[in-house]
């Protein structure tokens, strides 16, 4: 049996703004119970000691442990955590690197842990799909709730939640919506405001303010956001179509976050604004999309123009045009999904603890 337990250094300060466990973190994710508490309790831990380090600007070791323990011949690891991140400038990443050797930690000792965005792994950084990870402990240990309401029993229309609106992106949604037919029967959840010359746009957006979700709010330079776990789930009770806009939208890698997770959480169908292809990578980690009854193309292609846009949202009008008729298929896909992500999450989570197990032994 090896054994090993964490230390925290360095904390990202998430905590505190949001007042509870960011679970997009590696301190949030891992089994609590295998955390110490002290100073002292880190010295003399007899296992394998990993020092969790999220401070991406600087590192600043406990001398104090990792002396005491070096001199006791007891084995100190540290954990680069960049869970909540895309990744880092690699001259950063390589000063973060040398600040903690100069520490006498060796590179063999040293693991770089990076948000999954895109498939790749090297020998010393690990990709883990933190944001699947996180919605399923949210939901399972820390009790996040989710909407068990069958489709046939929700109300048939979209929901729209975007954490910002300030994204050029965002904003031809927006406007897609607006002109569309969903204008008036759609739930919307928008946060922050950009600049519109139309009168009744800007009436419409100042008329669904505010998260819908009970989601917390903060401040940010660019305009109030929120970190997108709320604890109602009125937005999936009343509503069988999410349409999401992902965080990242570029053609360099696929990146997921909560946007993605927590309508496959809520048993809820999608139509995805994303990196493409997100749902041919969906589909590589075992996810059922809904080509059966709208053309998914969209997912080929990558654009930030009205007529892109424009299709997106006719293509969530399509999907849901077909919901009364499908419910028992559609039913049968979405409680799939939920299981899938289940599994993935823990799936990742296991491949997390065999390299620590792996690092333990070194």
């Amino acid at each position: 049996m090896i054994n090993y337990k964490f230390f925290e250094l360095n904390k990202s300060g998430f905590e505190n703004v949001f007042g509870y466990v960011n679970c997009n973190l590696l301190s949030g994710i891992l089994p609590q119970e295998k955390f110490l508490k002290t100073t002292k309790e880190a010295k003399k831990y007899n296992g394998t000691l990993f020092i969790i380090d999220s401070n991406i600007e600087n590192s600043i070791l406990p001398a104090r442990i990792i002396n005491y323990r070096k001199n006791k011949n007891l084995a100190t690891k540290v954990i680069i955590d960049i869970a909540y991140e895309n990744g880092i400038q690699e001259k950063k990443y390589f000063k973060k690197v040398a600040d903690i050797k100069q520490h006498g930690i060796k590179s063999k000792d040293i693991l770089t842990v990076m948000n999954k965005s895109g498939m790749r792994d090297f020998q010393s950084i690990i990709f883990i799909d933190f944001f699947a990870i996180s919605a399923v402990i949210r939901h399972l240990t820390f009790h996040t709730p989710i909407s068990n309401k069958l489709l046939s029993k929700r109300i048939n229309r979209c929901n729209l939640l975007l954490g910002k609106v300030n994204k050029p992106s965002r904003s031809k949604i927006i406007e897609a919506f607006f002109k569309s037919k969903l204008t008036d029967t759609t739930l919307y959840s928008f946060l922050g405001t950009f600049e519109t010359d139309n009168p009744q746009l800007k009436q419409f957006i100042k008329k669904h303010q505010g998260p819908i979700d009970e989601a917390k709010t903060f401040n940010l330079d660019q305009g109030i956001s929120s970190q997108g776990w709320g604890s109602s789930t009125k937005a999936y009770d009343e509503s069988t179509v999410s349409f999401i806009c992902e965080t990242h939208e570029t053609d360099s890698s696929v990146f997921f976050t909560e946007k993605i997770y927590r309508p496959i959480l809520n048993r809820s169908l999608f139509v995805i604004r994303a990196s493409f292809p997100a749902l041919a990578h969906l589909r590589a980690n075992g996810f059922k999309t809904f080509d059966d009854f709208i053309d998914e193309g969209y997912d080929s292609n990558w654009d930030i123009t009205d007529a892109y846009s424009n299709m997106l949202v006719s293509t969530a009008e399509k999907l849901l045009s077909k919901v009364p008729k499908h419910y028992n298929k559609m039913q049968e896909i979405v409680d799939y999904n939920y299981e899938v992500l289940v599994k993935f999450a823990f799936s990742e989570l296991k491949r997390l603890e065999k390299r620590l197990e792996k690092l333990s032994r070194s």
